[in-house]
């Protein structure tokens, strides 16, 4: 007990002043300690802790809580030495220079206890994907700079996004007995705000919250261990906490931690600060950054001044490692993008496919001049931040540290105590050595090269590359911008410019020689009318003859899979490898053992088991390369891995495939869905349409309505009304389309995408083969891509007094495109192709077109361009063609609704088992015909889908559909599905379809099939025997001669179209080994075909034999006295 009194009895102050601080030091400690058990209560329980952590106050202080849990719980053996703590830190790589420093370096610390404490830590410091980073998203045609009159999505894309993706990898690699994780956030009800806003959203004013990720098995609960606490709680203790805290503790107690004070933190955010960027906007203290919390950005735009940078700047430790000249940079980008609207050029991104196909030029992203001068500035900023790096990391060589301002500038500061001082140089010394803003680089620019040339931007090929050599290796730079305060200390004002100039659209069809109902009837979206730009063709005339271009299927299904694959890891190279790993002390070879493929399924069609045991073969194949594309780089993700923490990962690896399934896909050709009836579903369903509507922004007020600007919101020309999406039922099945396109063969796909940290482009759906990229390199190709940029500059100079001043910047990314998807190793996920190449395509047409020769224009050049229409115009013109289509709708309502009560359900799908009857039979007879013409040779076929790719596809569809046919009833629910069918089979109209399904007349079709499969049963027989002779001959010469004509005169004989055939060449046919080979090959095609042939013709005798059976037994006593009479 503390005596308040002294001798004489007087009351003594600082025994007062002591006992209070004391009993505040006893509440502190008890705040403590109860957020330690809590967690350690979730631990015994079997959770496993994340901590997201941003180093700033609330999320290191949780850290520490749960870290002290852990290190306790393990002590008292209440849970295994090896349960998980997961934490990160998301670097925007745009971070403030402070935190960027202090958060590596508390990160490095924070390791280092961890695993001294005997914690089992997983800690990264992660950053979102290259091609989300803030100086390629933003600096190309994906996103504006973030204003403060739109709401924004940086935060999501460089901060959340990373975060999830990490989680959510992190969670599937987690132990199965793991089933609970507990999310720990730096939360508190008693803070700004913005915060407590965003703890109301999460429902953290609880301890505990569910939450539902998708992707994660995992139960994931939120929890806010310091939800209680206030600003003043968190601030005493983390000056209370480390082995050599700033303040004392007044009763026996000592906590120790990842630093051993936390005093350079507090000096870095000062105790009125937030660990958060704490933007508000008005009196409505609604958040202006994306709705996120989180540390400010130095390129953040949100708000018109960046005060935290604008202090930083002042500071000489850090405005001499870059930080004033990041602040000029984010000034500029404020203005360029929030106070001139004439800076926005009008991009061409999309067409109105109802508004006669006309291009829409939108201002929704910079002209390309100050696209570039982001670039310019990005790389100055990077080079400089090298430089100063380099400059400190000399002093600290020579010993010379004192004599850097930077160093000086906090071993002089007076404001600073001693011990948080000594942390302060001791971070200083290890982050000053490393350039702290590292925003650009080579791989930015290659990538932004890309990017560019795949939007349509109108710049120089490999501009972005050119402005990097430029500034790293020609010394070449632009002055400075100047700050905000600059600017209005000159008499300048920064102010927001509100008014936004409309889109407008450019003409690209013969509005003049045709009415909208021609256009309505047309029903072509102007990306159909896409061909391949000429230069790819090369101008030949034999087009076959061009190796940069192929022809592909333009309608193709996909069949996916799920496999199981089942490996295991081995010394000794047996049994079928997969992959191998290179250790210190040996190498490791990953064995499959078994693989088993399931739940084949297509959007389009219900596979018969036939067609799925067909492609099984193949979709093994695919998941085995899968699988060898999985581990092919696993030796480049360990290379610096000790032998002990490699066979660790790849244990974890393995043993994660062995546990889930994987997905194969595979694609086939020249199958579409087709309509052949439609038939009233039996009940409505819920049907969700695009909004066929693009409003007007509308400002109410009181003395009336304002119209603002046109949003523009593309969607197809539909001509039927939602009534037949809800209540009719299109019969499709899929039919064979042999319509073929052109394809640029310089652009590289792959099956599978193995990403790394490494990669270039580190994205889900295109990467980069490192060891193409460095050949293309190592061959001259960056040296190619530079003079590819200096020629066309040359020629732009010399032609730039032809055309208008704002057409001078044009687009010509063709080369870039195959250069670097091509040689240069970028390589784009074969799923991710088809919207890749109409990616490509709408770019390609659109500079065929010459859209992109406005994106630079005034308003003013646009408006009294022929062919550029103004939106009101537009809009009147859209408005006429609408008024068509609801003409259309009306009248197919009119046809619709006699359908829903019944009227013509009957013949509807009658008509439609008569369709895909004869279909079944007449590509039975295709299949023969097509299989023997590929294999004889013998016909000239000039198609680019080939008689093998049509045999192909025929038995492709007689194994989808042949189980479909063995049975009526099941035929007709491969039509119009269970529910309808079944409808139908209940009612009294059942008797009726199957006397109409019996009344169906196949004689022709039937007979046209059964001459087709006798006339090759006959070729069958005569070749068999031809290939008896053929085999006895031995090697005589002249006997091989003899039968050789014999084969000619078999050919001509058997083929059904003399008039294509082309006699068979003797001279061409030397080797009796190949011709045996073809006679076999015809053999067992004929077998193979003529036996389906026959099976389809079975099931048709059967299917009506049934119909008649299932018409009458179904009849009621009156109907069949009714068909007597």
């Amino acid at each position: 007990m503390i005596d308040l009194f002294d001798r004489t009895g007087k009351l003594n102050l600082v025994n007062v002043v002591d006992s209070k601080l004391r009993e505040r030091h006893i509440f502190l400690h008890g705040l403590f300690i109860d957020a330690v058990n809590s967690v350690i209560e979730a631990l015994i329980d079997g959770a496993v802790y994340s901590v997201p952590l941003s180093h700033g106050k609330d999320s290191s202080l949780t850290l520490i809580i749960v870290l002290e849990a852990y290190k306790r719980a393990i002590k008292a053996g209440l849970i295994e030495a090896d349960r998980p703590l997961i934490s990160y830190c998301t670097n925007t790589k745009s971070e403030s220079i402070i935190m960027n420093m202090f958060s590596s370096f508390a990160g490095k610390k924070l390791v280092m206890y961890a695993k001294e404490s005997g914690i089992n830590l997983n800690y990264q410091q992660i950053s979102p994907q290259l091609s989300d980073e803030f100086f390629i998203r933003w600096a190309s045609a994906s996103k504006l700079i973030p204003s403060p009159l739109r709401a924004g999505d940086c935060s999501v894309i460089l901060k959340v996004g990373p975060a999830e993706k990490h989680l959510a990898k992190v969670l599937s690699k987690l132990p199965n007995k793991f089933k609970s994780v507990h999310i720990a956030l730096g939360s508190r009800n008693k803070e700004s705000s913005r915060r407590s806003e965003n703890m109301n959203k999460m429902q953290l004013s609880n301890k505990i919250v569910k939450i539902e990720r998708s992707g994660i098995a995992k139960n994931l609960f939120q929890v806010a261990p310091i939800a209680e606490l206030t600003n003043d709680d968190v601030f005493e203790l983390l000056a209370l906490i480390g082995a050599h805290p700033i303040s004392k503790w007044t009763i026996d107690v000592n906590i120790e931690s990842y630093m051993s004070n936390f005093g350079l933190l507090l000096e870095l955010y000062g105790n009125g600060s937030n660990d958060v960027c704490e933007l508000v906007i008005g009196k409505t203290q609604s958040s202006s950054c994306s709705g996120t919390a989180r540390f400010g950005c130095f390129t953040c735009t949100m708000s018109k001044y960046e005060n935290s940078g604008i202090e930083t700047a002042k500071y000489p430790r850090y405005s001499l490692l870059g930080a004033e000249k990041a602040l000029r940079l984010r000034d500029w980008l404020f203005r360029i993008g929030n106070t001139n609207n004439k800076n926005r050029a009008f991009h061409a991104k999309a067409y109105d496919e109802v508004g006669l196909n006309r291009i829409l030029l939108q201002p929704n992203i910079l002209k390309s001049h100050f696209l570039e001068k982001i670039i310019w500035y990005a790389s100055q900023l990077t080079a400089d931040s090298i430089k100063a790096a380099k400059d400190f990391a000399e002093h600290v060589e020579n010993n010379t540290l004192e004599q850097h301002e930077g160093y000086s500038d906090i071993l002089n500061d007076p404001n600073i105590a001693q011990a948080t001082k000594n942390e302060f140089l001791d971070m200083y010394v290890s982050e000053a050595q490393i350039p702290q803003f590292n925003v650009f680089s080579e791989r930015h620019a290659i990538l932004l090269s890309a990017k560019w040339a795949i939007d349509g931007i109108t710049a120089l090929p490999y501009r972005p590359l050119k402005i990097w050599k430029m500034v790293t290796e020609q010394g070449k730079s632009l002055s400075w911008p100047k700050t905000h305060n600059e600017i209005e200390a000159l008499g300048g004002r920064i102010e927001l410019d509100r008014t936004l100039p409309n889109p407008v659209a450019l003409k690209t069809m013969h509005e003049n020689t045709n009415t909208n109902m021609d256009f309505i009837n047309m029903n072509t979206p102007l990306i159909e009318y896409f061909s391949l730009p000429q230069h790819f063709l090369g101008g030949l005339v034999e087009q076959d003859m061009n190796c940069s271009i192929k022809s592909t299927s333009k309608e193709s299904i996909d069949l996916n899979a799920s496999y199981q694959a089942y490996l295991s890891i081995d010394d000794r190279k047996e049994g079928e490898i997969i992959g191998s790993i290179r250790l210190d002390s040996r190498s490791v070879y990953i064995r499959l053992n078994n693989i088993q493929i399931s739940n084949v399924t297509s959007p389009q069609s219900n596979l018969s088991m036939k067609l799925k045991d067909n492609i099984k073969a193949e979709l093994i194949n695919i998941a085995h390369s899968n699988l060898i594309d999985h581990f092919e780089h696993f030796d480049d993700k360990t290379r610096h891995m000790l032998d002990v923490e490699v066979m660790e990962l790849l244990n974890k690896e393995v043993h994660a495939i062995n546990s889930n399934a994987g997905k194969a896909s595979v694609s086939i050709p020249y199958l579409k869905p087709i309509k052949v009836g439609q038939v009233a579903r039996t009940s409505p369903i819920k049907v969700s349409r695009i909004k066929e509507a693009s409003p007007r922004v509308i400002l109410k007020k009181k003395n009336g309505i304002i119209f603002g600007n046109s949003r523009v919101r593309s969607y197809p020309l539909n001509l039927e009304p939602i009534l037949k999406d809800r209540s009719i039922l299109d019969i499709k099945v899929l039919k064979p389309h042999f319509e073929s396109t052109l394809e640029s063969t310089l652009i590289n796909y792959q099956a599978t995408i193995n990403n790394t940290t490494d990669d270039i482009l580190n994205v889900l759906n295109i990467d980069v083969d490192n060891e193409l990229f460095s050949l293309w390199k190592w061959n001259g190709g960056m040296e190619r891509a530079l003079r590819q940029h200096d020629h066309y500059l040359e020629f732009w100079m010399n032609s730039r007094s032809e055309s208008p001043a704002y057409r001078f910047r044009k687009f010509n990314g063709y080369q870039v495109i195959t250069d670097l998807f091509g040689e240069g190793g970028l390589q784009v996920k074969s799923t991710y192709k088809k919207v890749f190449i109409e990616h490509l395509k709408r770019t390609w047409l659109f500079n065929e077109i010459g859209a992109y020769d406005f994106a630079n224009s005034k308003i003013s050049d646009l408006n009294s361009h022929p062919d550029v229409v103004d939106m009101k115009t537009h809009r009147d013109d859209k408005a006429k063609i609408l008024i068509n289509v609801r003409k259309i709708r009306n009248e197919k309502r009119k046809k619709y609704k006699p359908m829903m009560d019944g009227v013509g359900r009957i013949n509807s799908v009658a008509q439609a088992v008569k369709d895909f009857i004869e279909m079944n039979l007449d590509y039975s007879r295709m299949h023969i015909l097509c299989g023997f013409d590929a294999r004889a040779n013998c016909v000239f076929f000039d198609n680019p889908a080939t008689l093998s790719q049509r045999e192909s596809t025929y038995r492709t569809w007689l194994l989808m559909y042949q189980d479909k046919f063995v049975d009526i009833d099941t035929l007709i629910e491969c039509l119009i599905g269970r529910k309808i069918a079944k409808e139908i089979k209940e009612s009294k109209e059942y008797p009726r379809l199957m006397k109409v399904v019996k009344s169906l007349k196949f004689s022709r079709k039937l007979l046209e099939s059964v001459e087709i499969k006798k006339h090759y049963e006959a070729a069958i027989e005569d070749l068999s025997k031809f290939n008896e002779k053929l085999t006895a001959i031995g090697h005589s010469k002249a006997d091989l001669e003899v039968l050789k004509s014999q084969y000619s005169a078999l050919m001509i004989k058997y083929h059904i179209d003399p008039e294509k055939y082309f006699n068979f060449n003797t001279e061409n046919r030397q080797n009796k080994q190949n011709l045996a080979h073809r006679v076999i090959s015809i053999i067992d095609h004929l077998k193979l075909s003529t036996e389906m042939a026959n099976v389809a013709e079975m099931n048709v005798s059967k299917l009506l034999e049934q119909s008649g059976k299932y018409g009458v037994k179904s009849m009621s006593l009156e109907d069949k006295l009714l068909a007597v009479s």
